[in-house]
């Protein structure tokens, strides 16, 4: 079996299921950071790992909230420049 043979097809997969994979993801990433051991693995089936990496390789582009804030961060290292912003 092939590499194209093993991956799923990004077409099959729909916006539940990104949504439901991309939740696992956030879930399993905040058991890691909050005290699990840092060497410790996420194992990803064949379909969460292929969502995850086009999620990764084809980010949606940035919504007006998130823009708006990098506004208000910007402004913010402006007003202070000194502090650890």
């Amino acid at each position: 079996m092939n590499d194209q043979e093993r991956t799923p097809s990004l077409n099959t997969v729909n916006d539940d299921e990104r949504e439901d994979s991309l939740a696992q993801a956030r879930a399993a990433a905040a058991d890691v950071g909050a005290g699990e051991e840092p060497w410790e693995r996420l194992i990803f089936s064949e379909r969460d790992y292929a969502i995850l990496l086009n999620e990764i390789e084809n980010p949606k582009p940035p919504s007006a909230a998130l823009r708006r804030s990098m506004r208000d961060y910007e402004a913010l290292r402006k007003a202070y420049p000194d502090n650890n912003l």
